[in-house]
């Protein structure tokens, strides 16, 4: 099923994180990858909108945990795509790390234990560093904003033009506080 939330932005359904794909004349962009292994759904959705794997030319993320940097490295090999992230969300995805130690406690902590296995992505190269205010030409001028919190240096991403902003992981409500 096709799920288009604006024009030329689309949520890949089925796959945690929740991966988008913006859709311009010079390719496609997608936004987070989700697990390892999700990029068979990724590819499957490019392919349901009459794209190929070669029409993937950015994958920018926006924080390197597992659940959005999981299938960096197959997406780049099947089509070439460029990989964008800020610097110390970069860092940690050469080493296949997250940019933040977890504080886990108790059953909390014995739960992280189990699922770690399922979030461990493979080490991965930034092409580009990017930093706060800067535009990339994405979506009619895709504007990168510094959102640290939830990790040292996620970025959120908003398009004026099309009045959509990516959050990644930076929205919490007051009981996550």
């Amino acid at each position: 099923a096709v799920v288009q939330i604006a024009p030329n932005v689309h949520l890949i359904p089925g796959v945690i994180a929740n991966p988008y794909l913006i859709v311009d004349p010079d390719g496609l962009t997608l936004i987070d990858t989700g697990l390892p292994g999700s990029e068979k759904k990724i590819l499957k959705y490019i392919a349901g909108i009459g794209k190929s794997p070669s029409d993937l030319k950015r994958i920018i993320i926006t924080h390197a945990d597992g659940d959005h940097v999981g299938s960096v490295g197959p997406l780049r090999q099947a089509g070439g795509a460029r990989v964008f992230a800020s610097r110390a969300e970069a860092e940690a995805m050469a080493k296949g790390e997250s940019s933040r130690q977890l504080k886990a406690t108790g059953l909390q902590k014995a739960l992280f234990g189990l699922l770690a296995p399922l979030f461990k992505a493979e080490p991965a190269t930034v092409d580009e560093v990017i930093t706060d205010g800067q535009t990339l030409p994405v979506l009619g001028g895709l504007r990168v904003l510094s959102t640290p919190g939830h990790t040292p240096d996620h970025i959120s991403l908003y398009s004026p033009s099309a009045g959509v902003l990516f959050a990644g992981d930076s929205m919490k409500s007051a009981r996550d506080r």
